[in-house]
């Protein structure tokens, strides 16, 4: 009986963070009401509160959520399949499974993009969370050159270039562009910005 009630509040638990996802998609953090989450999954407010103490733990939870049980696995498992000694293949990589989520989780992309705009000059923990998820993903993009030997600072782009997943993703969700389109748009992109700086180097033969 003990398992079964723990697997019950597992269960509400993660259902609840799904129900705060949905209104940040739909309202926004200001927007975001706890009575409307409570009733999205046919809850109390005082079981959402007894889980979460305030609406910005609440946001807090949601947005890790979506980071480590969704995002999170899909950029792990692209970099693994990625060749080491090729970190343009990889940088690729990582911009598909960024794609993929938004893709496939939609609701999930628009909370992500409506905090990042919410929350673009804000100093408080979500933004701060914010903020490390996309660090997180410069910091990957800069391994990958390194794993492959290639001084980092020649390719000051590379960390630049994180923001082209993260605009790819919110252009899909935003625009309703097909994906398909914009990664035909993305690709050329991305490979000019990575290459250029070898391409800026001075000519030192003659």
């Amino acid at each position: 009986m003990a398992r079964t009630t723990a697997d019950e509040s597992a269960a509400t638990r993660e259902a609840i963070l799904r129900a705060a996802i949905e209104e940040i998609a739909e309202h926004g953090y200001a927007g975001l009401r706890v009575p409307k989450v409570a009733a999205r999954v046919h809850k109390t407010q005082g079981a959402v509160y007894a889980r979460f103490p305030n609406k910005e733990a609440l946001v807090l939870a949601a947005l890790r959520e979506l980071r480590d049980g969704a995002l999170g696995p899909r950029v792990a498992a692209a970099l693994a399949a990625a060749p080491a000694d090729h970190p343009l293949v990889g940088v690729e990589a990582l911009s598909r499974a960024i794609a993929r989520f938004a893709e496939e989780d939609a609701i999930g992309q628009r909370a992500f993009a409506r905090l990042s705009t919410e929350l673009a000059y804000d100093t408080g923990p979500i933004a701060e969370e914010m903020e490390a998820l996309y660090r997180s993903f410069t910091q990957l993009i800069g391994g990958l050159f390194t794993t492959a030997g290639v001084h980092p600072e020649p390719h000051a782009l590379a960390a630049a270039v994180v923001g082209l997943p993260v605009a790819f993703m919110t252009a899909a969700a935003w625009t309703g562009h097909d994906y398909a389109e914009l990664e035909a748009i993305l690709a050329p992109i991305l490979t000019a910005g990575l290459l250029a700086p070898e391409r800026a180097e001075p000519d030192t033969g003659s």
